[in-house]
């Protein structure tokens, strides 16, 4: 069998991945977008908007919108910038932190099914690959806005 190209099987994994992870994900009430907030959030808050729209690769208006239905879900709590009277600071609210919690332990089901048959090194060089794919791939777009 010929191998794949990197961009079909890249497209493939994805789509095997998202199938696997949206009922997991629906198991924790969360939507799409909200799991990779709440993944930023648990490293990085308190954070503004526009830290999470960049983290997520995401315009400030879709970040905006994302957060609004969080917010109305519990999952998170602006809270008002002391230094800063128009600035607005995102955290993560304990109903947040336990829907995170709870999606963090999903997602690694499908991580384990992922890499099921993988020794230790085996997944630390798929990871070191796959980190350094995105790395060109990233700095690749960076040169392209600046020639744009």
């Amino acid at each position: 069998m010929d191998k794949l190209a990197l961009h079909t099987l890249l497209f493939r994994i994805t789509q095997l991945q998202k199938a696997h992870l949206r009922p997991r994900m629906r198991s924790c009430d969360l939507t799409q977008g909200q799991p990779k907030v709440l993944h930023y959030l648990a490293k990085h808050a308190p954070c503004r908007q526009i830290e999470i729209a960049r983290s997520c690769n995401i315009e400030a208006a879709t970040a905006s919108k994302l957060l609004d239905n969080m917010e109305a879900k519990g999952l998170i709590c602006r809270e008002a910038v002391p230094s800063d009277k128009r600035a607005v600071a995102v955290v993560m609210s304990e109903q947040g932190k336990q829907a995170f919690m709870k999606w963090q332990s999903r997602y690694r089901e499908v991580e384990q099914i992922a890499c099921r048959g993988f020794d230790e090194s085996e997944k630390a060089l798929l990871w070191n690959l796959l980190e350094r794919v995105y790395e060109n791939l990233q700095e690749a777009a960076v040169e392209e806005d600046a020639h744009a």
